[in-house]
């Protein structure tokens, strides 16, 4: 409970999970949710392009936070049997943190397949891109005690249009040739923005982090060429890019050519 201390099972009398070699615990195993666990690991292999073996080098290098993100419903048992799984493999360290969401809502009712008021990413991604389909994932999270996540389908179409606005400008400066990269960002008010983003994202404030991208975005749109030439257009790709890796590097690389590849916050002083 949040509220108050209370004993909470962790083990049980069945075959399934880790054995526990105590002789208190007879017989006793901790169970673990392996496929939730399978799927930390599968995704961290796919995003390093690496195998097991290299991803528990990165894990254990400090490269990297290493931050799972999960239900309300397993959080405890989860966070126990990966910190379990993850030193019976060798590794010296376990998560930095685990962020908790609860139940996300689709249109203001909570995702149910049984009741058939649910929808699957492969039907979204029939009409747009995966980029876009997280983008709009971090307006729906809300802080642990909050209880609205709710994934509005109209909001995410609206962004969608929103965005394919927004690629049409582009489209028609990338027209003139590509660009140099700048060498400050300069502009008091895109440092700021920088400065509240880097410190969102460092807390996993994500709400924070897309209102922040969405108050620059319809800036950009409003603002005519000059803003949408100049450093608020770079500081947006920016802040895009760890978000929206495939959809901003395609935008940078219009604008910037080659160049953009290596363009990352740490370029810039926005301190």
């Amino acid at each position: 409970s949040r509220n108050c201390c209370e004993p909470l099972l962790m083990t049980n009398s069945f075959d399934g999970g880790i054995e526990l070699d105590e002789p208190q615990l007879d017989s006793k195993h901790l169970a673990i949710w392996f496929e939730a666990v399978w799927n930390c690991f599968t995704g961290l292999a796919a995003c390093f392009d690496c195998d097991l073996d290299g991803v528990l080098e990165k894990i254990d290098s400090r490269d990297i936070q290493f931050v799972p993100f999960m239900g309300q419903d397993t959080e405890f048992c989860y966070s126990v049997g990966l910190s379990c799984v993850l030193l019976g493999l060798g590794c010296d360290r376990i998560c930095d943190q685990i962020a908790i969401q609860k139940f996300v809502k689709l249109d203001g009712a909570k995702f149910s397949s049984s009741r058939n008021h649910v929808i699957f990413l492969d039907e979204l991604l029939d009409d747009m891109h995966v980029d876009l389909i997280r983008l709009y994932s971090l307006s729906v999270l809300r802080p642990y005690l909050e209880d609205d996540n709710n994934f509005e389908l109209d909001e995410l179409r609206e962004l969608d249009g929103k965005f394919a606005e927004f690629r049409s400008r582009v489209a028609e400066l990338a027209g003139g040739g590509s660009r140099e990269m700048p060498q400050t960002l300069s502009s008091e008010r895109v440092r700021r923005l920088l400065g509240r983003y880097k410190e969102a994202m460092e807390v996993f404030d994500f709400r924070a982090v897309y209102s922040g991208i969405a108050e620059l975005m319809d800036s950009i749109m409003a603002g005519g060429r000059d803003a949408q030439e100049g450093e608020d257009l770079v500081c947006l790709l920016l802040m895009l890019k760890p978000i929206m890796p495939s959809l901003s590097a395609e935008i940078g690389s219009e604008l910037f050519g080659e160049k953009w590849a290596e363009a990352d916050l740490t370029r810039y002083d926005h301190s």
